[in-house]
């Protein structure tokens, strides 16, 4: 299995922290937030190559921190936010430049999580679907800033991406797996010309083609897009 980050966002919502600074490498407790991601997933020892995805203005820094690490990077060339792929056109992207053909496991770079993933990994590897893993985070107002989840017999029943008026407090980690039989829907997405900005786009459509495994995490999480989140996991013990 193969791992895709996805890091070519350019953190609007972080500026000026972000401005020549890819949210993925700000520190928390003195190490980059990438550095936690890469502890989680190297738990996975069936793990074949680990692909960062990112854009031109982050490249060489990511390039830098990458050296000696056996992790590749890759630029998809865009300079600026208005020329950007989105979360799943830059996941296509390197599907496509690197000719994956196998299962892959989709991380966003600007997570943070103290959940181990070798339970949901296992379940995936012998379940015959795709599997994406979710977190209760207590809140229906803050759904509304990511996706709202409803779970039944431990599939996917029902999910909507940013939603006016959420129906639950369950929301996506921005932490997939793949099978390999699902690289042509990703491309069906694309091809389709839906909204490619936010991983949630592709979970609100692939579940009403497939049947999707949920895995409701325990344990802390935190997606680092906003200042107060930001604030929130410099608080926390993820160790």
């Amino acid at each position: 299995m193969k791992v895709i980050i996805l890091a070519a966002g350019f953190a609007r919502r972080l500026l000026p922290i972000t401005q020549d600074k890819p949210k993925a490498l700000l520190e928390i407790s003195g190490k980059y937030v990438l550095d936690y991601l890469i502890t989680k997933i190297k738990e996975i020892s069936e793990t074949s190559e680990i692909i960062i995805i990112t854009n031109n203005l982050f490249y060489s820094q990511f390039s830098e921190w990458a050296e000696g690490k056996n992790i590749k990077v890759v630029n998809d060339s865009i300079n600026s936010w208005n020329e950007r792929l989105g979360a799943i056109g830059d996941l296509f992207f390197a599907i496509q430049k690197e000719k994956i053909d196998e299962d892959i496991a989709v991380f966003s770079s600007d997570i943070i999580f103290n959940f181990s993933l070798k339970e949901p990994f296992k379940i995936f590897n012998e379940c015959d679907k795709d599997l994406a893993v979710f977190y209760d985070i207590h809140n229906k107002e803050d759904i509304k800033r990511f996706g709202d989840t409803v779970i039944k017999n431990n599939l996917i029943f029902y999910f909507k991406e940013k939603p006016e008026s959420p129906i639950s407090t369950i929301t996506d980690a921005s932490i997939f797996f793949f099978k390999k039989k699902t690289i042509p829907l990703i491309k069906q997405f694309i091809l389709e010309g839906t909204d490619k900005d936010a991983p949630g786009r592709f979970l609100e459509y692939l579940y009403q083609k497939v049947p999707v495994y949920a895995y409701l995490a325990e344990g802390n999480f935190l997606d680092i897009g906003s200042k107060e989140y930001l604030d929130k996991a410099k608080k926390l013990n993820w160790n």
